[in-house]
């Protein structure tokens, strides 16, 4: 593994640790919640009001997946609050037996070009990483005045 690659990795979880002790000691859900109840706390951060959909079962992802989608969820939510200027959003999970799908929609402005190319956007790039070292598929897109980030794993038929 690259140095690049090991730091990116160490801060990465040191922001995750960092962010779920702020969370834990600051909410009253603890970390061990559901999936679904810590996405709802998360959602309560950020100014956009964010509609959940949530199908997905804790039981379909272990205990790093979790941790790592989460990460990858609380990254969306917190560039919808700090860039897009968005007045709605939403978070839709879906899950069969062996793949699943999160997307996270916003109303806000949006971007031009590859948003993973540009400087200094450094969550995007450690969010891209996360979800290839874990063998999902992460898109980011704009349909209908929409910004759409998905992150999926195996195939939903």
């Amino acid at each position: 593994m690259s140095i690049r690659k090991t730091v990116n990795r160490f801060v990465r979880q040191a922001i995750t640790n960092l962010r779920l002790d702020r969370d834990v000691s600051q909410s009253s859900t603890p970390i061990s919640s559901p999936l679904v109840e810590q996405v709802h706390v998360m959602a309560k951060d950020v100014r956009t009001q964010i509609n959940i959909h949530w199908e997905l079962k804790d039981h379909q992802l272990d205990e790093k997946e979790k941790v790592e989608l989460l990460a990858c969820i609380r990254e969306a939510l917190i560039n919808m609050n700090k860039y897009a200027s968005a007045t709605a959003g939403s978070i839709t999970a879906i899950g069969m037996s062996h793949s699943w799908k999160v997307t996270v929609k916003d109303n806000g402005k949006g971007f031009d070009g590859d948003p993973f190319a540009k400087k200094g956007k450094f969550g995007l790039r450690i969010m891209k990483e996360r979800c290839n070292e874990m063998g999902w598929i992460m898109n980011m897109y704009r349909e209908d005045r929409e910004t759409v980030v998905e992150i999926h794993k195996g195939a939903l038929t």
